[in-house]
């Protein structure tokens, strides 16, 4: 009896707790959470409108741009000038490409007109900016005008004023831009644009020889001598950094044992711009200087085999090709006999004239300024300096000279 009550008991109890499990929550309670989530999108949705119109900020623009911005990152791979595009110029490739190809085709009028009209209309376009002052410097070179010149440096100099210039370009109009003001005159301003440029790409030899050389031009024989060894710490096998530095160790420092040295491997790397007279000829003066005549001899004739002397003998390095040149002459092959002969019968009174202003007070010959001499007393008489007559030094007998 007792276990019959007791099964009731449990059943009335399983019965009770069914009922409270069955019960069904009211209709708002289960759409609380929607609502509220509903609203508070509402509420950002009203911000966001409110701060679009307080800015002025037109957010379907918002949106082309982050579609503009996806598809152009996954295009601009392909785009074979994808290096020197920033973003913003992607968007105008087409009309950059026309420049382009009116410049390629030498149609320089209409890529003028093309790249001004781009860069009217977007003035920050490094693109646009580095393919005008590209027509501008073609259009210099064309035409041999100097206001070209002028704009194309303007020109250059706003494409690395620009924010969003990619790397790539920005080296290329560095460079252009270092060079065309060095052709301008102005190697100051050159050694400018390259120092920043080597701050920007501190690890690229090509810049820090550019550098070198401009200060070289410049006159600036120190900074240009810790520009080529800044070159040779990146790459110690830079023939052209060698050659460079070695002419200066040679002529600047007077040391010829280091110059040979750097001139010799430089010139052996046959790397480009180290196949020059200057560096030729003064490897070989600096072998003669130290006694060793028959190398001095050998690094002429290479010299003059590849082009550079007229011969062994002869090695100046400006020549007219109009003219003769030729190491020995007779007074017949001059056609100049006549005068040679006066020269041959009044040696004696040339040379007391000669003598004469040796005077280490009142003569005029001054030490010669050249580095020519090896030993003993050499001096000079200038007649002409920087195209002009030296008159007030000359004798009534040299006036017609």
């Amino acid at each position: 009896m007792s276990n019959l009550k007791q099964r009731k008991k449990n059943h009335h109890l399983e019965h009770k707790d069914d009922g409270r499990k069955s019960k069904k929550p009211s209709a708002f309670y289960q759409a609380k959470p929607f609502v509220i989530s509903l609203a508070i999108a509402t509420v950002i949705l009203l911000l966001i409108l409110l701060g679009a119109n307080i800015y002025n900020i037109n957010l379907l623009d918002i949106y082309r741009y982050s579609v503009t911005k996806q598809s152009t990152s996954e295009s601009k791979v392909s785009y074979p000038k994808a290096s020197i595009t920033s973003v913003n110029d992607y968007s105008i490739r087409g009309l950059l490409d026309d420049g382009d190809q009116s410049m390629k085709e030498n149609k320089l009028d209409e890529a003028l007109k093309i790249y001004s009209s781009i860069v009217k209309k977007y003035p920050s376009s490094p693109r646009g900016l580095y393919g005008l002052a590209v027509t501008f410097d073609k259009l210099a070179e064309k035409r041999r005008s100097n206001d070209y010149l002028e704009n194309s440096i303007a020109e250059y100099q706003k494409v690395l004023n620009q924010k969003d210039v990619p790397k790539d370009l920005y080296f290329l109009a560095g460079k252009r831009l270092a060079n065309r003001q060095t052709f301008r005159g102005w190697s100051s301003k050159a050694a400018e644009t390259l120092e920043k440029m080597t701050q920007k790409y501190s690890n690229s030899s090509e810049l820090w020889n550019e550098l070198g050389v401009s200060n070289l031009i410049a006159g600036r024989n120190d900074p240009a001598r810790q520009a080529f060894k800044q070159a040779l710490e990146i790459n110690p096998n830079d023939g052209y950094a060698k050659v460079h530095l070695g002419f200066i160790i040679k002529t600047i420092d007077l040391n010829n044992e280091d110059g040979i040295k750097l001139l010799q491997d430089g010139i052996q790397s046959k790397h480009p711009g180290t196949k020059d007279g200057r560096f030729y000829f003064h490897l070989g003066d600096a072998l003669q200087r130290i006694d060793k005549n028959n190398e001095a001899l050998e690094v002429y004739e290479e010299g003059a085999k590849i082009g550079l002397f007229l011969s062994k003998y002869q090695r100046s390095l400006y020549n007219v090709n109009s003219l003769t040149g030729q190491p020995w002459w007779t007074p017949e092959q001059t056609k100049n006999n006549k005068y040679l002969k006066l020269l041959e019968d009044n040696w004696k009174v040339i040379r007391d004239e000669g003598l004469a202003q040796m005077d280490a007070e009142k003569g005029t010959f001054l030490p010669e300024e050249e580095n020519l001499r090896e030993k003993g007393d050499w001096k000079q008489f200038t007649l002409y300096q920087q195209g002009k007559k030296k008159c007030s030094q000359l004798y009534e007998g040299t006036e017609d000279m």
